[in-house]
């Protein structure tokens, strides 16, 4: 990575994040004033098994609305890390491996669906989602859903869900939009969606280019590490009577990418394929509701490490039915059955590996609102896995409204988290491994104004049976160790509306992960003790809009291996706290067509989210959207 001056140099972080903040205050004070709104609630269709307005549900969920992406397209985990709970690790610039924590806890806690589609590698080290050069463009709606979820979408939901839905038509007929940019790193993205909609039909499609010359990866690095990356999404649905709707969903993604070791430069690949489809039928026979559905995912990936190449093969097939029956106004009970399997092929110089392993499962959920002030929701859920049996989780939900400006939420869950087919088939793992088991509690309260919200959530997790990596087994191995992680904590949000032309945000997440193996504990690696985020949003003239975020990262530890000793030795070491600011202006052209500049990292800080892989510094962007 170049060498630059610190623009800030000499000024704390906190300075830096107050005084960005102070700078918000005579911006609005231009707005004009507006009469007292009624706040509006959003729906939610991943915290329960039907769809529910989140202040009826006590699980702790945040939902992004295509309005609230519409402003200057971020990298995808760029957005996410300015949501409540949520921190990213990246090992680079765009393009490299990116990865999400929710509370702390790593990606691989983490359902993640894209269009219905599960999108968590089945040929990875873990089942989780590479994020990487993902940007916001194309996509319609986010909900990042917090806390143990097991019950509801099986393994790997330990910490919670990211649910995603590329972009829709928002209008009858056909429609559309385009959008370009280009900027810093030489980097190029080109963005086109197109759709119809009518009375019973639904088509959109979607196609994103994303190009980088990339900065270097390593932190001392001195050759650059590009991206090339192609996504493209299609749905559709169609209601052939008014008792049965047919649909289907694609998802192919190419991605190349160069990368680094985390000694120094190194002329590292990794050229990847995904394809995804997902075909659904929905019937509605009076009382019940009934979904059956059919999803494939490939996985097909080629890494050239230090010359040597390692082909990923993996493949997912899940059949599900879902059924839905509303009792009364009060009483609804949800059910499904499923059937997941996963096939894993590697193969490299030193050992080709493979295997294969099924999950059924039957889960069911009831609702019930005994009056106007109270919902409860109780989710159970059984999985038989081909390797280890019966798993059972659960999960009760409480939201309390003693009057209409409060709301009182609680949650208690357990989860689970299979093996993944790499922990237990590659030479790395063990075929003896056993899932690793969790519970969660959460308590939150949460005030409505009239035009925002303030919420504080207390929150505590426990993983027991950890599968972690060890250096010192034999060349180095997973093992389940005899101990727990736990991380505990608290989320704070705040939203008000300035006035009719300001709104804004800020959220604040207390993490203290701890994990605990062998009688000693440690902190746990790459989760922030600390995250702050705050937003300003709004238009500065009927034309022009401005957004701008500043985020605040503090207590992060990452852990080094040192190899000069036997056995090896494992430590932590502290990285810098940061404060990133992003910037953008946006200006209406014409009722259809919009130009802005974005500026990511306005104040040039040098960081890093893993330890020896630097982060781009101040990047500017123009670019233009138009719609149709």
């Amino acid at each position: 990575m170049r060498e630059r001056e610190n623009p800030m140099q000499g000024i704390s972080k906190l300075a830096i994040l107050a005084a960005s903040t102070a700078l918000l205050a005579p911006v609005t004070a231009f707005a004009q004033e507006t009469d007292e709104n009624t706040y509006l609630g959003k729906i939610s269709l991943t915290a329960s098994s039907e769809a529910v307005d989140v202040s009826r549900t006590g699980a702790s969920v945040t939902v992004v609305t295509e309005e609230e992406l519409d402003t200057a397209p971020l990298p995808f985990a760029t957005y996410l890390a300015t949501l409540p709970g949520v921190s990213t690790n990246a090992n680079g610039g765009l393009g490299a491996t990116t990865s999400v924590r929710l509370r702390g806890l790593p990606a691989y806690y983490i359902g993640t669906k894209i269009d219905g589609i599960d999108v968590t590698d089945p040929a990875g080290p873990q089942l989780y989602f590479d994020f990487a050069g993902l940007t916001t463009g194309g996509l319609s709606r986010i909900e990042v859903l917090r806390g143990a979820q097991s019950a509801l979408y099986g393994s790997e939901a330990a910490a919670g869900v990211i649910d995603i839905s590329s972009w829709r038509p928002e209008k009858d007929g056909l429609s559309g939009q385009i959008g370009t940019e280009a900027g810093s790193n030489q980097t190029y993205v080109g963005t086109a969606s197109v759709g119809y909609r009518d009375d019973r039909t639904e088509l959109a499609f979607t196609l994103n280019r994303t190009i980088t010359d990339g900065i270097s990866a390593h932190i001392n690095g001195t050759e650059k590490d590009g991206y090339q990356g192609t996504n493209l999404s299609a749905y559709a649905s169609h209601d052939v009577t008014e008792s049965l709707t047919l649909g289907a969903s694609l998802l192919i993604r190419d991605n190349y990418t160069e990368f680094d070791a985390s000694g120094g430069d190194a002329d590292n690949t990794s050229d990847g394929i995904l394809r995804g489809g997902r075909v659904f039928a929905q019937i509605n026979t009076g009382a019940v509701e009934h979904e059956l559905s059919f999803s494939r995912m490939t996985m097909r990936r080629e890494v050239i490490e230090f010359a040597t190449p390692t082909d990923f093969f993996g493949d997912r097939d899940q059949i599900g039915y879902t059924g839905a029956w509303d009792a009364n106004d009060q009483l609804s009970i949800n059910w499904g059955l499923e059937r997941r399997a996963e096939d894993f092929v590697l193969l490299n110089p030193y050992g080709d590996s493979a295997g294969k392993q099924w999950t059924a499962s039957a889960y069911a959920e009831l609702l019930y609102a005994p009056n106007d002030q109270l919902d409860l929701s109780f989710a159970l859920r059984q999985d038989e896995h081909s390797r280890f049996g019966g798993y059972t989780s659960g999960r009760a939900a409480v939201a309390y409204r003693p009057t209409e400006d409060w709301i009182i939420r609680a949650v208690a869950a357990t989860g689970f988290r299979a093996p993944s087919p790499y922990e237990l088939w590659s030479s790395y793992g063990n075929p003896a491994f056993q899932p690793e088991e969790s519970r969660s509690f959460e308590l939150g309260l949460e005030r409505l104004l009239a035009e925002g919200s303030l919420k504080a959530t207390l929150f505590d997790i426990k993983v027991d049976n950890q599968i972690i990596y060890d250096p010192n087994m034999g060349w180095g191995a997973y093992t389940q160790v005899d101990g727990e992680a736990t991380t505990r904590g608290v989320e704070l949000e705040a939203s008000q509306q300035l006035s009719a032309n300001w709104k804004l945000t800020g959220s604040y997440t207390y993490n203290d992960v701890t994990v605990e193996e062998g009688g000693s504990s440690r902190r746990g690696a790459r989760a922030p003790r600390h995250s702050l985020a705050i937003g300003l949003d709004g238009h500065i003239s009927d034309r022009l809009a401005a957004n701008l975020t500043v985020t605040h990262v503090a207590g992060v530890l990452d852990e080094s291996v040192d190899y000069s000793t036997t056995p090896y030795v494992v430590s932590q070491v502290a990285l810098e706290d940061y404060t990133l600011a992003n910037l953008a202006l946006a200006y209406d052209v014409n009722d259809q067509t919009t130009a802005y500049i974005r500026v990511e990292n306005l104040f040039d800080e040098t960081y890093q989210t893993v330890s020896n892989f630097g982060q781009p510094g101040r990047q500017v962007y123009l670019g233009l959207q138009a719609k149709f």
